[in-house]
């Protein structure tokens, strides 16, 4: 697997980089290959940032292969009788800024709690609502996705939250910083 990832890594560094940065659910997303039918990436959690992730639906399917640490992965579904939350339907505006609009709220209620260990490879329909919480200072995850099946998915959460995201590209340096710590790859 770490070949895979350096071939990617040493054919684009400054692409990946140009389209890489620090998502808003707390975890570095290192995108190594993109086009219109998938997207290949790199989730790393660690503890730089606070993990408040918000739950989620997808705009496509993936499979996610747990390389290093464990998380818990919480399943919600759509309920009469859940919990009601702000609701919002997320709009890309480009690779690096998006909008929520917020939209009604829905009901959803806690279906499961999974926990996901090294080595465990997970798949997800992209309409799942589900939020990945760390249970270890250091996660990361190779993560692909099927191209878009809708231009739209949703985002909630227990309180309002900020409508505009816009994230910082990362750096060469950063990555490699990243990669040479967590997957022990040199570039």
């Amino acid at each position: 697997m770490k070949d895979f990832i350096v071939y990617y890594l040493k054919q684009n560094l400054n692409i990946i980089a140009q389209r890489s940065y620090v998502h808003e659910n707390g975890f570095y997303k290192i995108v190594l290959d993109k086009s219109s039918t998938h997207q290949l990436r790199l989730h790393i959690w660690n503890d730089d940032f606070k993990n408040d992730e918000n739950i989620h639906n997808h705009r496509f399917h993936f499979v996610s292969e747990l390389l290093i640490g464990k998380y818990k992965e919480e399943i919600y579904q759509k309920s009469e009788y859940g919990e009601e939350f702000y609701t919002y339907n997320y709009e890309p505006s480009n690779e690096l800024s998006y909008s929520l609009k917020k939209i009604d709220n829905i009901k959803i209620c806690k279906e499961k709690t999974l926990e996901h260990f090294q080595g465990d490879t997970i798949s997800r329909n992209a309409s799942m609502f589900h939020r990945v919480i760390p249970m270890t200072s250091e996660v990361v995850s190779l993560f692909l996705t099927t191209g878009n099946i809708s231009n739209n998915c949703m985002v909630l959460n227990e309180k309002p939250i900020n409508q505009f995201i816009e994230a910082r590209t990362m750096t060469d340096a950063e990555i490699q910083y990243l990669v040479k710590n967590y997957l022990k790859i040199e570039l």
